[in-house]
């Protein structure tokens, strides 16, 4: 365990309280994970095992449920862990590149079924990031940034794109699927 003042939190991307523990905050930056368990008095190193010495997070989702099972998208790839950190998996996600992955989102009303958001589009794994399936219906290869997922409904999907020349149906936005991705509709902004 290090003291806070041990550890630089230059580049903080993320920053992330378990919903089962608010004392439990994970952080993410270009120097990797980190966790507390004592509300930010303390912080553990929990770097998944990969060469680079940088290892930039971008995204940390705490499994709603289980407070040892958490997921974590890198510029090094996709990890997981069932053990609080102690160790780790790596999963891929098909056609996608491991710099390619953004957002990942656990449904809190099915925690097996993980999403996440990626230059290529969403993809949704019903066993807990083991396998991965594309969801992009009429959505094409839209570059996605963001994703919420609502947790009365693990099939009701918010995503923010962000268009760079991609087979997008209507450019960059906010789009959303009830049916787990086979309908995608374009959200309107009011003004008001």
């Amino acid at each position: 365990v290090s003291a806070a003042t041990h550890l630089s939190f230059i580049f903080l991307d993320v920053l992330v309280t378990h919903p089962l523990d608010d004392a439990t905050v994970y952080a993410g930056s270009t120097l990797g994970l980190q966790r507390s368990t004592d509300g930010g008095l303390s912080w553990t190193n929990l770097k998944p095992p990969v060469s680079a010495t940088v290892l930039n997070i971008r995204s940390i989702a705490p499994n709603p449920r289980d407070p040892l099972i958490y997921y974590t998208t890198t510029d090094q790839g996709f990890w997981y862990t069932a053990d609080n950190g102690s160790s780790w998996n790596a999963t891929r996600v098909p056609g996608v590149a491991d710099n390619e992955l953004s957002d990942v989102v656990v449904a809190e009303s099915d925690t097996n079924i993980v999403y996440v958001a990626t230059k290529k589009g969403v993809f949704r794994s019903i066993n807990r990031a083991v396998a991965w399936e594309a969801i992009n219906g009429n959505l094409g290869l839209a570059d996605t940034k963001t994703l919420v997922v609502d947790p009365k409904n693990e099939n009701r999907v918010l995503v923010g794109t962000r268009d760079q020349g991609s087979a997008i149906a209507d450019g960059e936005g906010l789009y959303v699927t009830a049916d787990g991705g086979v309908k995608w509709e374009k959200q309107q902004a009011f003004g008001g």
